[in-house]
């Protein structure tokens, strides 16, 4: 648009020098008018389907937001996050705010299923096992046994042995 302005410098200069005539200057000012009027009206046209596509990104991911967090509207009406909001400056807003309620809640549930589970093995630990328990138990116990076993190998020839000490030292030495 700057080119545009000086060309039409230009041609009221050659104006007023006596160069051309007032029609051919109107002539040449009506056509750079209209140039830079068409590329500022492009900008603009272009500038706001920027936005637009922008704004419809926007709705798309918040639209995307709501429906992976459904109770997302439902916590922040409720407010459940204001004291988050209040405790920590860092959360500028209720979506911070409410990742770290949903944290929290998994967390407390979290704890919840520890006690629940350690209650359950109290329980079960003081009470005597039947007869089929017990042998479930004990098999299980002897099978453990066997695999924990180191197998035993053939002894190794001195070949062997030193082709195994050969490749130990190269991948000490990165090779």
């Amino acid at each position: 648009m700057g080119e545009q302005k000086d060309q039409l410098q230009k041609v009221y200069q050659k104006l007023e020098d006596g160069g051309i005539s007032i029609a051919e200057a109107l002539k040449q000012s009506n056509a750079l008018t209209t140039e830079m009027t068409m590329k500022e009206a492009i900008n603009l046209a272009e500038q706001r389907t920027r936005e637009v596509l922008m704004n419809k990104d926007i709705e798309a991911a918040r639209a995307k937001f709501h429906e992976d967090h459904p109770d997302y509207s439902e916590i922040v009406a409720s407010g459940k996050l204001q004291s988050y909001i209040d405790k920590n400056p860092m959360f500028l807003d209720e979506t911070i705010a409410y990742f770290q309620y949903k944290a929290d809640q998994e967390f407390k549930r979290g704890e919840e299923e520890v006690k629940e589970s350690s209650i359950k093995k109290e329980k079960t630990a003081n009470k005597p096992l039947t007869e089929p328990e017990l042998e479930a138990v004990q098999m299980e116990t002897v099978i453990k046994m066997k695999e924990s076993r180191p197998t035993r190998q053939a002894p190794l020839s001195e070949s062997e042995i030193e082709k195994q000490q050969l490749e130990t030292i190269k991948r000490m030495r990165g090779e």
